[in-house]
């Protein structure tokens, strides 16, 4: 489900700054901060079976292998302390990994603005056919559901109906339905 990753993407790359600051300031420990930070996300990756837990991986391992004694050929040249070695191993770690997060939220957010296009004419014919009824307190989902299967039923939105249910997951789907009927009933009062 592409909300839950890119909600787990923002997170992480919310807390990289206080690693980039623990660089910054030689702080003991960066590393293994640094690793545990690509660990956590490893984990959070995998269980979404996302291709990035891979590159995520290889990451933590390289500074695990810094760690250990191993220099980058790239490092060989440079004459620095082996912690030196180690924390700008895990620093370039970091920035190959965000770099590769910011790729996949652009990649999502892309696919997210497509699909609110088509939510958005969907739910404009739809809407016109059928009023949007006021939303309950509780629960809000069921009444998503409710308003998403009965605009199925609709003759001049089944063909789109079908396409949305076959393009997007059912979370993605539900969470950009819910962001886009709030908007029109907010719109609309």
């Amino acid at each position: 489900m592409l909300v839950a990753t890119r909600e787990i993407i923002l997170e992480k790359l919310l807390m990289l700054p206080q690693l980039v600051d623990a660089y910054q300031h030689g702080e003991t420990g960066f590393a293994a901060r640094a690793g545990q930070w690509l660990k956590d996300l490893e984990h959070s990756l995998a269980r979404l079976r996302s291709p990035l837990t891979a590159l995520v991986s290889r990451q933590r391992a390289r500074i695990i292998a810094a760690q250990d004694g191993f220099r980058e050929p790239v490092l060989n040249s440079a004459k620095m302390s082996r912690r030196k070695g180690i924390n700008v191993t895990a620093s370039q770690a970091l920035a190959e990994v965000e770099a590769e997060l910011v790729a996949q939220l652009k990649e999502i957010d892309e696919k997210f603005d497509a699909w609110r296009d088509k939510l958005a004419q969907f739910i404009s014919v739809a809407s016109n056919t059928e009023p949007i009824p006021l939303p309950p307190t509780d629960p809000r989902r069921d009444w998503l559901h409710q308003i998403w299967r009965s605009w199925g039923q609709i003759e001049e939105t089944r063909a789109m109906y079908s396409y949305l249910n076959t393009v997007m997951a059912p979370g993605d789907r539900l969470h950009l339905f819910d962001e886009l009927l709030e908007n029109n009933i907010r719109s609309s009062q």
